[in-house]
């Protein structure tokens, strides 16, 4: 499915589900060419609808990093446009080169902010080669908002969220970690682009479903039944000393599952057999 007809799709099944207090986690959607980012993507820009602010960490001791809206004329953006800008992110020189951008979800009116059974987050992803010894990618959890690494100790050690993918420099494969360990995912690099869907199955459980897809050539990769430590609240977007070029995400939504959209009709087609007696 091309990433524009996905986003009108997704768009519409947020503005019907926004309208329902029985949410636990509210629908959330955002992309690059809201007019939010009209002056760049940088901390405090609030885009889209169902987030908190992004927040901004950067770390660029004797090296430079940041992030920037990324638009047609930058030369490593291929597919993941919607459908002229994508969030981008560099880092470049000798030295510290990190950023890491997160966004939290807002929650209900009882402010319950955690992903609830059923739910999928989606983010686009697209990056070019990167050094050994840098990552390019996402986690799903509730991150430390401080910190402008991907996991605990660097690049060892525990992920900074409940679940982490991307691209670790020197390796052949994309990466995936949480609860269950590292694994290599199979996936080969490509500087394409991806599309990442996070299903949470089971909250007590803490399971959940992984499913990545190649824009390249449609190339459907699946990972069930992993599983995290905690809730998911919030997203973390990484570029941690990846040097030789720009890295970009994109279009990041939450949908509701299958039978909150299967009551949220059933309460429209309620409503309107009680206007008409």
């Amino acid at each position: 499915m091309k990433l524009a007809t996905w986003l009108t799709c997704a768009a519409g099944l947020a503005v019907g589900a926004i309208a329902s207090p029985t949410l636990a986690s509210l629908p959330a959607s955002d992309n690059a060419d809201d007019a939010a980012y009209a002056g760049g993507w940088n901390a405090g820009t609030n885009g889209g609808s169902g987030w908190f602010p992004w927040v901004m960490n950067v770390d660029q001791a004797g090296g430079f990093a940041g992030t920037f809206q990324a638009g047609a004329g930058n030369g490593d953006l291929n597919n993941i446009k919607s459908p002229n800008n994508a969030w981008g992110m560099y880092g470049n020189n000798n030295g510290v080169q990190k950023v890491a951008a997160y966004r939290r979800l807002t929650g209900d009116a009882f402010n319950t902010n955690n992903l609830v059974n059923g739910q999928t987050i989606t983010i686009f992803q697209e990056n070019g080669s990167i050094q050994s010894g840098g990552f390019v990618g996402m986690s799903f959890g509730a991150a430390n908002l401080a910190t402008t690494d991907p996991f605990s100790g660097g690049l060892v050690g525990t992920p900074n969220g409940q679940s982490t993918f991307g691209f670790f420099g020197g390796d052949a494969n994309y990466r995936l970690t949480d609860a269950d360990g590292a694994l290599d995912t199979g996936i080969p690099f490509t500087d394409a682009g991806l599309r990442v869907d996070f299903q949470l199955l089971n909250s007590n459980l803490g399971s959940y479903n992984l499913t990545v897809t190649r824009l390249s050539d449609s190339m459907v990769f699946n990972f069930n039944n992993r599983h995290i430590n905690g809730g998911i609240d919030s997203i973390g977007l990484y570029s941690y000393d990846a040097e030789f070029n720009d890295q970009f995400f994109n279009s990041v939504s939450i949908v509701p599952t299958p039978a909150s959209i299967g009551v949220l009709g059933l309460g429209g087609l309620l409503a309107a057999r009680r206007r008409r007696r």
